[in-house]
């Protein structure tokens, strides 16, 4: 050739586009921040040493929550020492409560999240921990 190409391909295909199917991609779902805050509240329950995480989270998180102002639970610590009874451990578990209409009182948090541990009692048999550690507030801060 002339133009200087040594080596010269050329390939023709034709693409029926009406059978390409779509990737399975994960869906992006958007959620707005919160437009008041979020509090985590932990608390510290006995529950049989055989229980599992999944039975607890199930039991707090089914279709009807314990509260309509309890947004997730969270697998905090598992404790099994000398001041836990034999055949028990206490587990933490961390409540994030929140309202989508106004600010909540501590009083509204401390029933809702008294809510979720009558609950664990009557579904699985829990007992709240006392002594230290039973439960504490913990608020979250936002940066924008």
């Amino acid at each position: 050739m002339e133009c200087g190409i040594k080596h010269l391909s050329v390939l023709l295909f034709e693409l029926d586009t009406a059978k390409l199917k779509p990737l399975k991609y994960r869906t992006n779902k958007f959620t707005h921040l919160a437009e008041y805050p979020e509090t985590d509240y932990d608390i510290s329950m006995l529950f049989k040493s055989d229980a599992m995480w999944t039975d607890i989270y199930n039991a707090v998180m089914r279709k009807k929550k314990a509260s309509a102002l309890l947004k997730d639970a969270s697998f905090v610590d598992e404790y099994r020492e000398k001041q836990i009874p034999e055949g028990k451990k206490s587990v933490t578990i961390r409540l994030t409560i929140s309202s989508d209409e106004k600010t909540l009182t501590s009083l509204k948090i401390e029933n809702a999240a008294n809510h979720v541990m009558k609950k664990l009692g009557k579904l699985i048999g829990a007992e709240l921990r006392t002594g230290k550690g039973g439960c504490r507030i913990r608020q979250n801060t936002y940066k924008i």
